[in-house]
């Protein structure tokens, strides 16, 4: 048996030992861990996919109510649904073997991020990243649930190491499907991840192994099935909702938010030109600013503008600080939405799992800007990722929960960084011995 072979087999074979431990173990120790919220919704629209056909033409046999909260469990993709319905209709409503589903999915997650590390960097990279994942909790914590994160976990990596696999290879052959096949899938699971669509473009065009005009090949080949391959739902959507639907209609809620604070913006500037104008003529400039912020105020309360650029931006960046927090400390509430302060037990989990390397993939992306093209894609993909969830959407939240899919590139860069501060010492040993011998050989001439 190739050496290759035994290191993937041990590498699934931990992690799988882990993840059923976890699964057996650690939920009675997680209050609500059971407690099914979002979870309802991916078992309902299973269920509807049983009851009504794959393509679930009337949706509103989807509504249910959750701790008296209504939903419909049409706005999720039918990525994840599709399976749990295959599971059920093989086994019944079992919902323990859609958990031991996830610790197959999460432990392949682990071999998956083995591949990337060593095709991105080295293979000690990858086998130190792979291993760091298997006992990672932010991999864990949710393999107890009926929810998408751990596919998801799966998915975007593996969706990066196939771009990475077409990035290296001189010509086109029939494993390239793969990649738009893990793609459309990936979107018809969690359909915010189309905003990957240009960094794919960019990694295409700029690291291809010939030249940006066969990246463009590329992307127009993986475009292209990406589009024929999603036919079938837009049609299903346009059929339903008697309107073109890209993928469900929560992408509607997130593109019109994106598109009215744009417009908003735009307004707010035009309004400051005006208003500038006007009061320039009537005001001196001691009163002008004072008279300028009522009317700006008066436009904000009636149009529902923002009332400032600077509050935007703090608002960004208080969003930012909970999307890639280590640790939950204390309550958030945002637009309604509120998420408790964690447990002594996930917070130190988190510290010490995720904390712990981000140090490292700051360095590990400074360094991959220099050194790395294909480590600086993988940046672009968390960049993206993140910059959607700190936008202040109306319809976006930005809980930590929604960082943890790209958190497998997040450990790849960090142990990249590490990996190359522990080498840059190591060089540095290495001629400081050697001058030491040199010394004691030669005297003081060295």
């Amino acid at each position: 048996m190739k050496e290759n072979t035994k290191l993937i087999i041990s590498i699934f074979c931990i992690a799988f030992i882990v993840r059923f431990l976890f699964l057996l173990i650690m939920p009675q120790f997680f209050d609500g861990m059971f407690g099914f919220r979002d979870d309802w919704i991916y078992l309902t629209y299973a269920k509807n996919i049983i009851s009504q056909g794959i393509w679930v033409p009337d949706v509103t046999k989807m509504d249910l109510e959750i701790f008296g909260k209504p939903y419909n469990a049409h706005v999720v993709g039918p990525g994840w649904p599709l399976i749990i319905s295959l599971i059920i209709l093989l086994f019944g409503e079992n919902i323990q073997l859609i958990m031991f589903i996830n610790v197959i999915l999460s432990s392949l997650t682990c071999i998956v991020i083995y591949y990337l590390g060593k095709e991105v960097f080295n293979k000690k990279i990858g086998i130190i990243s792979s291993f760091w994942s298997i006992i990672y909790i932010y991999f864990l914590i949710y393999i107890p649930r009926i929810l998408k994160e751990s596919i998801l976990q799966l998915l975007i990596p593996l969706v990066i190491l196939l771009m990475v696999y077409e990035i290296k290879k001189v010509k086109l052959n029939m494993v390239t499907i793969l990649f738009p096949l893990t793609f459309t899938f990936l979107i018809h699971t969690d359909e915010r991840y189309l905003i990957f669509l240009p960094i794919i473009f960019i990694g295409l065009m700029a690291c291809d192994n010939i030249n940006m005009k066969n990246g463009l090949k590329k992307f127009a080949v993986f475009m292209t099935s990406v589009i024929v391959l999603s036919i079938p739902w837009t049609i299903r959507n346009y059929v339903v909702y008697n309107k073109i639907v890209v993928l469900t209609v929560r992408t509607e809620r997130v593109i019109n938010p994106i598109l009215k604070k744009i417009n908003n913006y735009n307004i707010i500037h035009n309004i400051n030109g005006e208003i500038g104008k006007d009061l320039s003529k009537e005001y001196p400039d001691n009163e002008r600013y004072e008279v300028f912020d009522r009317r700006l105020l008066s436009y904000s309360e009636n149009g529902d503008y923002p009332l400032t650029f600077l509050d935007a931006v703090n608002e960004v960046f208080q969003r930012f600080k909970i999307y890639w927090a280590p640790m939950v400390l204390r309550e958030s509430i945002y637009r309604g939405v509120t998420m408790s302060a964690g447990s002594l037990k996930y917070n130190f989990g988190g510290m010490f799992s995720f904390g712990i390397i981000l140090p490292f993939f700051i360095i590990g992306s400074f360094i991959c800007f220099k050194k790395n093209r294909l480590g600086t894609i993988m940046i672009f993909f968390i960049l993206i990722q993140t910059i959607l969830h700190v936008l202040p959407l109306q319809t976006l939240i930005m809980w930590p929960r929604y960082r943890y899919p790209i958190d497998s590139l997040i450990i790849t860069i960090a142990f990249y960084g590490l990996y190359q501060l522990m080498h840059a010492n190591l060089i540095k040993r290495q001629v400081s011995n050697i001058k030491s011998l040199f010394s004691i050989l030669y005297g003081s001439r060295i």
